[in-house]
């Protein structure tokens, strides 16, 4: 539940015969970076948490390790009077750490300016969770909707720290993934007034049966208006992202 509501995606071993032969219990309580590394390459992951917990006389408590070969190691450690109180502990001190670690320093000037462009986007709910994610990054200091396409919308944003620090945190959210090359839909017609989708189907035909019903009407026509509006060429000084929404 911490994990979800940080908006941590968590990937857990299947601790199979190839994972006990990887890594013994002894690697972990011992703390062997390396070996627990290597254990956990067949996952790909982008960072590695290891929690060991243990019953103490005041409740429960656990020793927190995080491995990130692109930014160093990290140990806590969490109490509580309960084990769902120290799992969740270690949790926010994951979601702190890696937040602080991608917050990019605040400088001068107005930052750099992203067109992000998001494929995958199939009804305003899905549309919804994309916009309030990447607005709520600490590096957006600005994000305005240029764009709704056949399934892609796209954001201008204004991006401090970077744009390596943006897709850093694009990519560790576990909702975004970069879209293949060759794999960006060319832009089609913005959806009509009063369809549920985002540029789905073609003219007179049903809105989709698996979109979410709309109680405004209004909110689909606010985003056809700008689509047809402030669907620009990008500046040349902007920097064009193309991602996609994880299956």
């Amino acid at each position: 539940q911490a994990a979800w509501e940080r908006g941590l995606p968590l990937l857990f071993p299947l601790f199979d015969l190839e994972d006990q032969s990887a890594v013994q219990l002894s690697d972990l309580w011992g703390g062997f970076g390396t070996n627990i590394r290597a254990a956990s390459q067949r996952y790909a992951p982008d960072a590695i948490l290891v929690g060991l917990l243990r019953a103490v006389r005041s409740g429960w408590q656990g020793d927190w390790s995080l491995l990130q070969a692109d930014a160093g190691d990290a140990r806590w450690q969490s109490a509580g009077p309960d084990l769902e109180s120290v799992v969740d502990g270690g949790i926010n001190w994951l979601a702190d750490t890696l937040a602080a670690r991608y917050a990019p320093m605040v400088t001068g000037g107005s930052g750099q300016a992203v067109l992000l462009r998001v494929s995958g986007v199939g009804d305003l709910l899905e549309y919804g969770r994309v916009r309030a994610y990447v607005e709520g990054l600490s590096m957006v200091d600005e994000l305005v909707l240029t764009a709704v396409d056949e399934g892609r919308v796209s954001f201008r944003l204004q991006v401090r720290g970077g744009v390596a620090t943006l897709e850093q945190a694009l990519r560790a959210s576990g909702r975004l993934a970069p879209a293949p090359p060759g794999s960006v839909v060319v832009p089609g017609a913005a959806p009509k007034r009063g369809d549920h989708g985002l540029g789905q189907g073609a003219p007179g035909t049903a809105p989709r049966s698996d979109a979410p019903s709309v109680a405004d009407p209004s909110a689909v026509q606010s985003v056809a208006v700008a689509a047809d509006t402030q669907h620009l060429a990008p500046a040349s000084d902007t920097i064009v992202l193309d991602y996609r929404i994880r299956p």
